[in-house]
């Protein structure tokens, strides 16, 4: 049919796929995260990465939160930048995924040592720790 042969163009790769299911519904953090990752895969990293951190700002809106996958996101985030050799920022987001897995969880005592390390690596990232702890009521 016509429309099955329009479809194949859509089809060709990844990042083809990714894309037209992004442009189709574009606040989903799903998607978005699934192109940056085949982004990556194509060596596109500054590409990739813009993707992956817009899923992971997606995925803090209140119609996502608890469905989006943000530690997996962050550490993907950490991931492109080692593969950049910015080892500093990727040390930055793995640690930041650490913080949301353990909070996401609810496991407080893990969660503040994973933003007491952090915090000790990056003194920057006191602020956003101090935000993810109050939400555990710590």
């Amino acid at each position: 049919s016509v429309t099955s042969y329009a479809r194949i163009a859509v089809w060709r790769d990844d990042v083809t796929i990714c894309r037209d299911a992004a442009r189709k519904d574009p606040d989903d953090p799903i998607w978005r995260r699934q192109l940056g990752k085949a982004l990556v895969r194509q060596g596109k990293l500054d590409e990739g990465e813009f993707e992956l951190r817009r899923a992971a700002a997606l995925s803090l809106r209140p119609l996502f939160r608890g469905t989006s996958n943000l530690p997996l996101i962050l550490l993907e985030i950490g991931l492109v930048r080692e593969l950049r050799g910015d080892y500093r920022e990727a040390e930055i987001a793995l640690q930041s995924a650490m913080e949301a897995f353990y909070s996401r969880r609810k496991e407080r005592d893990k969660a503040v040592a994973a933003c007491r390390r952090g915090i000790e690596r990056d003194p920057s990232g006191a602020e956003r720790c101090r935000a993810a702890l109050a939400k555990l009521g710590v």
